[in-house]
């Protein structure tokens, strides 16, 4: 009985030493994390705390870019009168996942025209939102993968179902901009 108590008493002492050397452990890492996390907040400057929409919308005045649809920038990219190219895109599609790459580099090459902006339209998936929605109706949009090339004039010059190059992208882009 007594040796029994004693193995108890021990293993007792054992898990409460192990269980404060976690507890310090756990401890001191949380304190780095905190510690690492102040040093990123820091370091961020607070003109970059802007909200995407809005950085967005700004840098349509800026040179060819390939980003996210929003209604806000989309409507600018009209009003300013830039050549615009439209991807309605997937997250599930294959076909879509293939092209993305091949329109940022062809929104990178400096064959692009400057003033041409691109947006990657969500589309019949768990991302799309009503405005993308909207767009697909507008443009009768029956398959994810259609690419669509639209002039200053706010006039569709061409449309592409499945993938393309990116130096028919490029081609079609100085089209619309009536290069």
């Amino acid at each position: 009985m007594k040796a029994i108590l004693g193995i108890l008493l021990i293993s007792m002492i054992f898990l409460l030493g192990c269980t404060q050397q976690e507890a310090n452990i756990v401890a001191d890492v949380m304190e780095q994390d905190d510690s690492a996390m102040e040093k990123e907040d820091s370091m961020i400057d607070k003109g970059d705390a802007m909200e995407i929409e809005d950085s967005e919308a700004e840098n349509v005045s800026a040179s060819a870019l390939f980003i996210p649809f929003t209604k806000t920038a989309y409507e600018m990219a009209k009003a300013e009168g830039k050549p615009i190219f439209l991807m309605f895109h997937a997250n599930w599609c294959p076909t879509c996942a293939r092209q993305k790459p091949i329109n940022e580099q062809a929104f990178r090459n400096p064959e692009m025209p400057s003033n041409a902006i691109g947006f990657q339209v969500n589309y019949n998936d768990n991302e799309t939102d009503a405005d993308e929605t909207a767009l697909a109706r507008e443009f009768n949009v029956t398959y994810q993968h259609t690419l669509f090339f639209i002039n200053s004039g706010g006039e569709q010059i061409s449309r592409i179902t499945g993938n393309t190059s990116e130096a028919r992208i490029i081609e079609l882009m100085n089209q619309a901009a009536g290069a």
